[in-house]
């Protein structure tokens, strides 16, 4: 029997309107210091931003990075993925690593707001709010169910999303328990390896599924989002600071000093975008996925071992491995 790998590669997500509000108070809190210690030339640097910039921080998964492949949307509002289209897996009965179709690369016709890539597929969130998953469809990831939903995030075998009731439904492999979200509401829902963690509407964070050392164990406190990774999580901070939390591998539970707008928690590694847009990341980066470029960013977000930001011109830029063209965005702009 085939099993497929799982890896991780999503970023925390917020419904569009509570985005707007948070990152309005996050920018404004960023240029008057927020009652928080911060150097002059962190604020003083920060220029003023455009409602474009603004709409595309609220908006979140612009450029989703996920294995071998990349998801994003564009201004015109059509997904355009690059990559791989095919899946690693291993072959119990030949006893070796091989590639199958999968198909993630094939979006959809229509106009999303957002998107999620996962292991081998791919979730999007259209205009009208109903999701559409294409890829592989092992154990019913693809098999989005109906209903209105604010946000979606996939990873290996499972998918989740935030219901415009705030609750989450989660479909797929859940031999785990990650596909059993708590009767809860929430703010956000992501979906890591084999756990999912959500930011309530309280803004605690819960996570199920999984119980890799510390893993599915949220700290308390308050937190304004929420980014579930292979074997751990992080989370920024009602005060814009990151906390990590689960399996320790190169550092990723070390996050740098300072304050944050964003972040993506990938495989081994994860990246934010700091209160002056540029990107920080942490973690095992032996392929560069850690080397974050200069420049403004308005979101980023990390896959396995690679990297995507969308810079604040609209335009996309990825580092890390490369060896499906994962890291090889296509020309043109993205996101509003």
């Amino acid at each position: 029997m085939a099993h497929q790998r799982p890896v991780c590669g999503t970023s925390h997500r917020l419904e569009p309107s509570i985005r707007l509000v948070l990152l309005l108070a996050l920018v404004a809190a960023a240029c008057s210091g927020g009652g928080h210690s911060t150097p002059a030339t962190t604020t003083s640097a920060l220029a003023p931003l455009s409602g474009a910039e603004l709409a595309a921080l609220a908006g979140g998964d612009v450029v989703s990075a996920g294995e071998w492949h990349t998801c994003g949307v564009r201004h015109d509002g059509t997904v355009t993925c690059w990559g791989s289209n095919d899946f690693y897996f291993y072959d119990d009965d030949d006893d070796v690593y091989e590639w199958a179709f999968d198909g993630k690369l094939d979006a959809p016709a229509g106009q999303f707001l957002s998107v999620s890539a996962g292991s081998s597929h791919s979730c999007g969130l259209r205009t009208d709010q109903t999701i559409t998953c294409w890829g592989s469809n092992h154990a019913g990831e693809s098999d989005s169910p109906g209903g209105l939903f604010r946000s979606v995030s996939t990873l290996g075998g499972h998918t989740c999303g935030l219901r415009v009731d705030q609750t989450v439904a989660c479909w797929g492999w859940g031999g785990q328990g990650q596909t059993k979200a708590p009767e809860d509401s929430f703010l956000s829902a992501s979906v890591g390896g084999f756990h999912t963690c959500g930011v309530r509407v309280d803004q605690t964070v819960a996570c199920w599924g999984k119980r890799e050392p510390g893993q599915p164990r949220a700290p308390e406190g308050s937190f304004l989002s929420v980014s579930a990774g292979g074997f751990h999580t992080c989370g920024v901070r009602t005060d814009h600071t990151v906390g990590c939390w689960g399996l320790e591998q190169g550092g990723v539970l070390k996050p740098p000093d300072g304050r944050f707008l964003s972040l993506s928690a990938g495989n081994n590694h994860t990246c934010g975008v700091r209160v002056d847009q540029t990107v920080a990341c942490w973690g095992w980066g032996e392929e560069g996925q850690t080397d974050a470029p200069d420049g403004r960013f308005v979101s980023v977000s990390t896959g396995a071992s690679h990297s995507c930001g969308v810079r604040v011109d609209g335009n996309v830029a990825c580092w890390g491995r490369n060896a499906q063209g994962q890291a090889d965005p296509p020309a043109g702009q993205f996101g509003p």
